[in-house]
């Protein structure tokens, strides 16, 4: 029998055993390391419950979200590519269909905001509203943030280091949010060492992002004018 499968986009046709087999992405014409890349993979005249597929990067496996049987997640754990091997059960009989290498592409670098800036000014107000360091994925195929594991925060007044914390998380802990309450305008704020993750792999070695620096801007009020 001929199966014809397909994982949308990537239009590259492989024969094994005289059976022609095509690979299509869903989305996208690579995947991304460290994350799930959603597929869809069908094979033609196979039940998807039929089809089994193994990577030798990282983990595939069906997409337990979807309400489609023959949707899948595939998470390279290395900068490599991906090699998928895909089989038929039948039985006790395990028939090879085709496989097909998928490129990896290189996450962009990533930039870590404190509210709404990286660096330059905000006013003393904004500062005491923002909660945390968040890191949007940027120039990506997709959307969402990443893990913030931890950061420095100092706080320099007039060339003199008056605060240092430590903090866990992206969302500042609330006794960091009240030893910050001495902020003045004029102070700058260095926001050093940022960790981040993109899975939640404990072998997954962190990834240190540039510094964030900005100074609280200070306000001029206009002197009432004399009678």
């Amino acid at each position: 029998m001929k199966y014809s499968l397909s994982i949308l986009f990537l239009f590259v046709w492989v024969c094994l055993n005289a059976q022609t087999v095509a690979i299509q992405h869903s989305k996208l014409q690579y995947v991304y390391p460290y994350i799930g890349n959603h597929m869809t993979i069908i094979a033609e005249n196979v039940p998807c419950d039929s089809l089994h597929i193994t990577s030798d990067n990282g983990v595939v496996k069906r997409d337990s979200y979807s309400d489609n049987p023959c949707t899948y997640v595939i998470a390279p754990r290395k900068m490599m590519d991906v090699n998928l091997k895909l089989f038929r059960i039948s039985g006790k009989d395990t028939i090879a269909i085709g496989e097909r290498r998928l490129r990896t592409r290189p996450w962009r670098e990533q930039e870590a905001r404190f509210g709404r800036i990286r660096n330059g000014s905000m006013s003393l107000g904004e500062f005491k509203a923002t909660k945390g360091v968040v890191v949007p994925i940027l120039n990506m195929d997709i959307s969402g943030t990443l893990k913030v594991l931890d950061y420095e925060i100092l706080v320099v007044r007039k060339e003199e280091l008056v605060l240092e914390l430590k903090n866990e998380g992206g969302r500042l802990l609330e006794e960091n949010q009240k030893a910050l309450e001495i902020v003045r305008e004029g102070d700058l704020i260095i926001i050093d060492h940022i960790r981040i993750v993109f899975t939640r792999d404990e072998d997954e070695r962190p990834t240190r992002l540039a510094s964030l620096k900005f100074t609280i801007r200070k306000t001029y009020r206009k002197e009432p004018k004399g009678n």
